[in-house]
């Protein structure tokens, strides 16, 4: 589903507040990558992610949004997908929380 830009925003504002920890996906044509990592910044202009030991930045100008949820039983909550006009694309996925019993 298509998301407005506030609406991205806002959930990379939660993710960053919460340090949620996230899988990236990044795809472009001449790279590839798939990692972990953090929200720690986000403006109209750009994401700021720490991915593994190295800072990121994605300028969000002229990129679309999008929002999915898994349709059944899956380790991600949802994804924040980013599309740029070149067919570069970013997927952010929200891990889901261990059950709690496993972490006490």
């Amino acid at each position: 589903m298509e998301l407005s830009r506030e609406e991205a925003l806002d959930l990379l504002a939660r993710w960053q507040s919460n340090s949620t920890w996230l899988r990236v996906v990044i795809r472009s044509e001449e790279f590839s990558a798939d990692s972990q990592g953090v929200v720690l910044s986000s403006s109209p202009e750009e994401v700021h992610l720490r991915l593994a030991d190295t800072d990121s930045r994605f300028p969000l100008s002229g990129a679309k949004f999008g929002y999915a949820e898994p349709n059944g039983s899956s380790e991600y909550v949802c994804q924040l997908q980013l599309h740029w006009p070149d067919e570069s694309m970013c997927v952010l996925f929200e891990r889901r929380l261990l059950d709690a019993k496993i972490l006490t």
